[in-house]
């Protein structure tokens, strides 16, 4: 292998623009596992695995690693994945993640590490990443947990705490029959949420 390559370099007729189509050549085939592989599988414990995935079971995922496409499919448990983001298509299938849903419809899948109301942010990791990264809630709507709880912030058309209607207290009936026989007026109050007479308290 070593002596036609030799001659190939040395021959007189090798000219600069052969030499550049050829290194292209070598770089495509080098090149060619990763550009098949199509996929990058994240999991749970952070780990990339660049590959082709070839079937997706009930309980696993079988693939082949981006260096070894044409050999036997490896499987991974589907609860040791957190999301498959196909490159190709610009897709992520989520297994085990969290999800981000913004105000602008945009959903992000990340683990949450920390979604404190008081501080005003949200911080979370993204698949692949090492260091985290910080959204203010008022950009969010919830936090759907890989668990399948999920905690609100800023969804449309909710009302504020502070804007939510105070009912009165539940009228003791007991106690009203008691009160002079004025049940009725009593009554009128936990319907109608009007203050009683003063001389009925």
């Amino acid at each position: 292998m070593i002596k036609p390559l030799q001659k190939l370099f040395t021959h007189r007729k090798l000219t600069f623009p052969i030499l550049i189509k050829a290194m292209l050549v070598i770089s495509a085939f080098c090149c060619s596992g990763v550009a098949n592989a199509q996929a990058v599988i994240y999991t749970v414990k952070g780990v990339a695995i660049s590959c082709k995935v070839q079937e997706i079971g009930d309980d696993s995922v079988a693939y082949n690693e981006a260096a070894d496409l044409a050999g036997k499919p490896k499987l991974i448990l589907k609860k040791e994945i957190s999301i498959i983001r196909y490159t190709k298509d610009n897709y992520e299938e989520p297994f085990n993640t969290d999800a981000i849903l913004t105000t602008a419809g945009k959903q992000v899948y990340a683990k949450v590490i920390t979604a404190d109301e008081a501080s005003g942010v949200i911080t979370y990791t993204l698949p692949g990443a090492t260091e985290p990264e910080k959204m203010p809630t008022k950009s969010i709507q919830f936090v759907k947990y890989a668990d399948g709880t999920r905690k609100s912030f800023n969804i449309p058309g909710q009302k504020p705490a502070s804007a939510v209607v105070k009912l009165p207290p539940k009228v003791d009936v007991e106690t009203a029959q008691k009160n002079n026989g004025m049940l009725t007026i009593l009554q009128n109050w936990k319907n109608k949420y009007i203050a009683p007479p003063l001389d009925v308290l």
